[in-house]
């Protein structure tokens, strides 16, 4: 042992080994003679202490070993400079903005993300009646703007579902400092969609319409439409329907649907089909292939001898100056003129309504609700519960209500929901001549239209 500690101090290392030197001479009194430890538990501390004093030996050697010289940092500066911009000067021009309306946003919030300066925002909110209808805009509606560089508002304009349900566009203008309805015709642009649905293992045809996202509105176009024919309820696997319609946008926003102009239902062996004649701007009429009639519909006017100025579907609503579902026609009559009871039915109501004014509803044997507003007064007839005739005056035509100008409002109902009276309850005029001749050439268009989507292999709804 004194051997080894001998060794460590000629080490040429230069390292100073006292404090080594020292835990060695105090291990070795462990193997003094007159050590009281001499014994086996010492060799074994001793044979511990050996390889402890090897890596103390190797520790002290390593810092001997060449170091690298840190290396001199500098900062250094420079100044860029910042290329030349050129702003293009404020236009005026003015443009429209559309945001989406998103969970828990509020209209201020809204029009901040379009640009909108702040006093405008107010001013527009301030307004008593539409204000209120714009905060109640649903999530995943759409808000357009009309704007510009200075954020600016001009007009706003969205859609929304009515207390019936329906699709109306609220359209509103600031003029001379205020807010109103937007006053100018608005025609949406129609487009058409089509659908071909196939019947599967038990399947109703309510089902598969819906399995193809065949929309209510058409759905219920076609229920009518052959009612007189056949019921598409009793169709069964294997039998098929084609249906054209018409789909309504405006600005790019579908906002409804309007006609069916074309329709193929195959049950078994049978085949049944309808094409949609219009007959003037307001009124239409279903007819099969060969020009017939499909629905005889009642023998007696409403109003003798007047003419339809408004028919059903989506239109510009005259007072409030919305585009809204217009869910009947109307009849250019005068003041006190008699309406009468087109078929034979039951008085449900006679009383006065906020937007109809004075208006009457009768229940009839078939399906069928009609409803009679704007009445000057009611006749003798008119009392609910009371059995009407055929003809039998229930009114006279009036201005109550929210109206413009004496008229009759006339619509027709079927399982509580608006259908066009002109193609499923008026009398259904004859073809003939050239309006025939119209027809027919109209009429081989949607045939081939309609062949091919007999050949489709999947079911299809072009609604959107």
């Amino acid at each position: 042992m004194h051997r080894l500690l001998a060794i460590l101090q000629c080490s040429e290392t230069g390292m100073d080994y006292r404090k080594p030197l020292t835990q060695a001479q105090k291990a070795t009194f462990l193997f003094d003679q007159d050590s009281p430890w001499r014994s086996h538990l010492a060799w074994l501390s001793a044979t511990a202490i050996v390889p402890a004093l090897a890596m103390a030996t190797a520790f002290a050697i390593a810092p001997n070993s060449a170091t690298e010289a840190t290396p001199n940092r500098a900062w250094i500066t420079e100044s860029l400079a910042l290329p030349t911009v050129n702003t293009l000067p404020m236009s005026g021009n003015r443009y429209w903005r559309a945001e989406i309306i998103q969970r828990g946003d509020r209209l201020l919030t809204v029009l901040s993300r379009l640009g909108i300066q702040r006093a405008d925002s107010a001013s527009l909110l301030q307004q008593d009646e539409m204000s209120k209808d714009l905060l109640k805009l649903p999530a995943g509606a759409t808000l357009h703007v009309q704007t510009n560089d200075q954020g600016q508002l001009f007009a706003v304009r969205f859609l929304k579902d009515d207390a019936q349900g329906e699709t109306q566009l609220v359209w509103l203008q600031r003029r001379d400092g205020n807010w109103q309805t937007h006053a100018d015709a608005i025609e949406p642009r129609r487009l058409e969609g089509v659908a071909h649905i196939r019947l599967q293992g038990k399947q109703s045809f309510q089902q598969a319409a819906q399995r193809a996202d065949l929309p209510r509105e058409v759905l219920q176009q076609l229920q009518e439409i052959f009612s007189d024919r056949m019921a598409l309820q009793s169709l069964r696997s294997g039998d098929s329907v084609q249906v054209v319609f018409e789909r309504l946008y405006y600005e790019g926003d579908l906002i409804g649907y309007g006609q069916v102009l074309a329709a193929h239902v195959q049950q078994d062996k049978q085949t049944f089909t309808a094409f949609y004649h219009q007959h003037d701007s307001e009124s239409g009429s279903y007819y099969d292939s060969n020009g017939q009639p499909l629905k005889q519909g009642f023998t007696v006017e409403p109003v003798e001898g007047a003419r339809i100025t408004s028919g059903f579907g989506i239109r510009v609503h005259p007072v409030l100056g919305s585009l809204r579902m217009h869910q009947g026609v109307d009849y250019a009559a005068a003041i006190g003129t008699p309406v009468r009871a087109p078929a034979a039915g039951q008085v449900v109501s006679a009383e006065y309504q906020d937007g109809y004014g004075n208006v009457v509803t009768l229940r009839h044997q078939t399906r069928y609700q009609t409803l009679y507003a704007h009445l000057s007064r009611f006749g003798e007839q008119a009392k609910p519960g009371k059995t009407v005739k055929e003809g039998d005056i229930i009114g006279y035509v009036g201005n109550t209500g929210r109206s413009t100008g004496p008229h009759l409002h006339f619509e027709v109902r079927v399982n509580q929901q608006p259908v066009d009276p002109s193609s499923t309850v008026l009398k259904t005029p004859p073809l003939s001549g050239p309006a025939l001749a119209q027809f027919k050439q109209v009429g081989q268009r949607y045939q081939q239209q309609l062949a091919m989507l007999r050949q489709l292999p999947v079911q299809l709804a072009q609604a959107e």
